[in-house]
């Protein structure tokens, strides 16, 4: 017999649903970020100065390994002298069932 989704069950795998699309919009943001930078003809060390983060971190949020809080976000797009929307604008599609099946959680 089937068990009956808890409230508690059904907030755990709308979460991990979630959570499964992470690293894929990381990367996406990274290889924006990074495509960005390039185009601008700024070095890593160069946007590190400009932006007062560390070389790591931004290596680390161009490969989608860390993700940028909103500030973070911000002072990137500044010292790379483009709107926020620009760092934000890359394209990601989610799998359409798994949208279907967390709708209906």
């Amino acid at each position: 017999m089937a068990k009956a989704l808890t409230k508690k069950s059904k907030k755990k795998r709308t979460r991990l649903m979630k959570l499964q699309y992470r690293a894929q919009v990381l990367s996406a943001f990274g290889h924006n970020l990074k495509s960005l930078r390039l185009k601008k003809g700024i070095s890593l060390r160069e946007f590190e100065l400009k932006a007062g983060i560390d070389a790591a971190n931004i290596n680390k949020y161009e490969r989608g390994s860390r993700e940028p809080g909103l500030i973070v976000i911000l002072i990137m797009a500044n010292a790379l002298n483009v709107h926020h929307h620009d760092l934000l604008n890359f394209k990601f599609d989610f799998d359409e069932t798994t949208l279907r099946r967390s709708s209906q959680l």
